[in-house]
Parts: structure tokens; sequence; C-alpha cells
């Protein structure tokens, strides 16, 4: 099995030097080579480029989650008034 290459996150200038190359040129190899991305990459922007343009390449989506498990706001707010409510003094020790 052969180990695959690395290729670290394209840059804005990255992605818009690739699809420059390509328009002058039409060679998607020569493009890649010389913007250093991947073959993948390459048509893996080239919809959004279509569709889009130059401006389409700028920014690109975050792999971060979009919506972190969090408890309803109506269910927090009830959970907040019962302990405001219940609330007991803390013991630190007995005498």
């Amino acid at each position: 099995m052969t180990k695959r290459i690395h290729f670290p996150l394209t840059t804005a200038q990255q992605r818009q030097l690739v699809f420059e190359t390509w328009e002058a040129t039409g060679d998607v190899m020569l493009a890649c080579r010389t913007a250093h991305v991947s073959r993948r990459t390459f048509y893996y922007w080239k919809p959004r480029f279509i569709t889009g343009g130059y401006a389409a390449l700028v920014s690109f989506a975050s792999a971060a989650p979009k919506h972190p498990a969090r408890t309803d706001a109506a269910i927090e707010g009830q959970i907040v008034a019962l302990r405001t409510v219940n609330r007991r003094p803390i013991v630190l020790y007995d005498r």
C-alpha cells in the first residue's frame, strides 16, 4: 500500500492561481503544479468557480460543528428557576 501525499488547506491565492492558470492554458495538470494543489482539490473547487467566479474562491465552509449539543433554552430556563427556588446552603463540614 502506498502512502498518500498530504496537501494542507489551500489559500485563496492558491485557488485563484490555479483557476487563472487553467483559464489561460486549459491544462489542469499544469495549473495544479503551478499552484501546488492536487487535481482532487481542483475538481472540488471547480463547480464553485463555475457558478460564482473568483469571488466564490475567497472563503470556504468551516469544518467546525455548526450547532454544538446544547440544552434547549426553555429547559435551561426551567433548570435555572428551580435552582434559585430550591437552593440549599453548602455545608463544608459538620461540627
